[in-house]
């Protein structure tokens, strides 16, 4: 306003002046001079003006680039903690269900998660370098979820292994549901770091923004723009974490509703299933690496195992089957290589057998930490081999000596037979006859066999017994089943003799079979059979001896270890064996 005034005074004084001075034009150059100076210094601050604004426009952008990078950084990092957050929960809730179910396929999420946590968790700590406030934190986390992982991977592990009083343990001691609890507080606390560190990005360039607020509007527009943008943009992502933590939190409920159920669901099945083992007879065991017992399904008071808790093997198996059984426990621990064996125990002063399987017992990581074992009593089955092997030997036994009686029997008896009906006829006698003391050893269960039955068994085809002419005396005794059968065909012979050519051959003959058992004598009591025919046709000494002799005489006195007495008299055939003692049976077992 000052220069308006004063120029048009200046032309005022120079148009009235007639004649125009020097002072004048010196005057009138000067102020030209001061307007071009001050044009010029108007354009230059302007310009300043200008370039400053450009300059703090370009500082601005470059400060809300660095400042919009660094919040974006901090929405990305959010998005790595919510999927590592999901991925846990995943993992979580595969283990879970493999714990309630043992099927492989619910730790497919498991497995999955596992490996995705670990680039996710890689990421979250590249992304949190540049924020010194936060990477604490996100070790933390890292941390965190690492030990989640590997109490799961232990539980995962016990339940392969079926370890149910460690798992319930766990399930007592909340270590799961304490150890998620940490994870997401430390998830919550770095999230809430990262906003925290938003907001402080937001208020420096707010100040920014204020700063340069009179000197570029149009920069303050736009920082105003951004920073509303931002703002949506900020709201807009906590209504999201808002909803996510509202599904979460109905996630979780219901998860533990659950978890809740399926664990008291479990814990009946655990019942049922130790009641199934208890009833089927199996002893499940493990044992450290000391071979010390830790646990046994079996191990209630006045059971057999009810001792071995808290003991080793060397406390409580008999040396006779220490070395075996803990041999093969270390070859496991060693080898992780599974085995069986059978070992016997002495239990309150008995003798039981048991089925041992035996295997590798490991913990999360794979090492072996003891041994596995389950045990099935067999002492019953034990017996029953042993009862059928000494059978199967007896049966061969016997039927060897019978083939080699039989073949002796026909060997000889063709000997002495003049035509094949002759001996026919006297073959199928003497295997009736032999027959005959079979069938009475079978009805008594090759127990022995009465010396009374016996006789009647013999002689019952040539006389009624309770015809007088046949008379039998002697106490009740029981021979051994191979005295029975020589004894058996001795009397056989004798039968046929005397019904061809003795007592038994003429109505008023008479035969007497008399039987007794002496007192001790220096080799132990002695058993006297005697046969003694009376009336019958005058007897005379045979001219040959066939088979039937050889039996009487000499085969049933070899086999019993005695001494055969045979008279021929006139008055009748005189024949007496004297056999030891030890072939009466008493009580159904002899001593031979």
């Amino acid at each position: 306003m000052d220069d308006a005034d004063e120029e048009p005074n200046e032309q005022a004084s120079e148009l009235s002046s007639p004649d125009m001075t020097a002072p004048s034009a010196l005057r009138r150059g000067r102020a030209h001079g001061r307007r071009n100076r001050r044009a010029t210094l108007t354009i230059i601050t302007g310009f300043t003006l200008l370039v400053l604004a450009g300059a703090l426009q370009v500082l601005l952008v470059l400060d809300n680039n660095r400042k919009t990078s660094a919040v974006r950084s901090g929405w990305v990092i959010h998005d790595a903690v919510a999927h590592v957050l999901g991925n846990l929960v995943d993992a979580e809730t595969g283990q879970r269900g493999y714990l309630l179910t043992g099927d492989e396929t619910y730790l497919e999420p498991f497995y999955k998660s596992r490996q995705e946590l670990s680039g996710l968790l890689t990421r979250l700590r590249e992304l949190a370098a540049p924020l010194q406030g936060v990477v604490g934190l996100v070790e933390q986390v890292d941390q965190s979820t690492m030990a989640d992982l590997r109490l799961m991977e232990e539980v995962i592990a016990l339940r392969r292994v079926e370890d149910w009083q460690k798992i319930r343990q766990l399930n007592l001691n909340a270590e799961g549901k304490s150890r998620m609890d940490v994870t997401r507080r430390l998830i919550g606390d770095l999230e809430s770091a990262i906003n925290a560190d938003q907001v402080v990005k937001a208020d420096a360039l707010d100040g920014v923004a204020n700063a340069l607020m009179g000197a570029v509007i149009g920069a303050l527009l736009c920082v105003i723009a951004l920073a509303a943008l931002l703002i949506r943009d900020t709201r807009r992502h906590l209504h999201l974490l808002e909803r996510r933590e509202g599904a979460l939190r109905v996630l979780s409920a219901t998860l533990e509703r659950r978890v809740s159920w399926r664990t008291r669901t479990l814990l009946e099945m655990n019942q049922r299933f130790a009641a199934a083992l208890s009833a089927s007879g199996v002893t499940v065991f493990t044992q450290d690496r000391d071979l010390v017992y830790t646990w046994i399904s079996q191990a209630d008071p006045g059971t057999a195992f009810a001792h071995f808790l808290g003991r080793s093997d060397d406390d409580v198996i008999p040396p006779r089957s220490r070395r075996l059984i803990v041999d093969l426990k270390r070859d496991v621990i060693a080898t992780g290589q599974s085995t069986r064996t059978e070992i016997s125990l002495d239990i309150d002063g008995t003798e039981r057998w048991y089925d041992v399987a035996l295997g590798p017992q490991r913990a999360v990581d794979g090492a072996i930490v003891g041994v596995i074992g389950g045990a099935v009593e067999i002492t019953e089955r034990k017996e029953t081999a042993a009862r059928i092997w000494l059978l199967m030997r007896e049966v061969t036994h016997r039927s060897k000596n019978l083939l080699s009686v039989i073949q002796a029997i026909a060997r000889q008896t063709a000997t002495t037979s003049g035509s094949i009906e002759d001996f026919l006829r006297r073959f199928g006698a003497r295997l009736h006859s032999l027959a005959g003391s079979h069938d009475l050893l079978v009805q008594e269960d090759w127990r022995g066999a009465s010396i009374r039955e016996l006789v009647q068994t013999q002689l019952g085809h040539y006389s009624d017994l309770a015809n007088p002419q046949i008379r039998l005396m002697g106490d009740p005794l029981r021979i051994h089943p191979d005295a029975a059968q020589h004894i058996g065909m001795a009397l056989h012979e004798l039968a046929t003799n005397a019904a061809k050519y003795g007592a038994l051959s003429v109505p008023e003959g008479e035969v007497q079979i008399s039987w007794t058992l002496t007192a001790e004598g220096p080799d132990g009591p002695r058993c006297r059979l005697t046969w003694e025919e009376r009336n019958g046709p005058p007897v005379q000494a045979p001219k040959r001896r066939g088979f039937g002799h050889v039996v009487i005489e000499r085969t049933v006195a070899r086999a019993l270890g005695g001494t055969v007495r045979l008279v021929h008299a006139p008055e009748g055939v005189q024949w007496t064996l004297d056999f030891p003692g030890s072939y009466i049976v008493h009580n159904g077992t002899s001593s031979t």
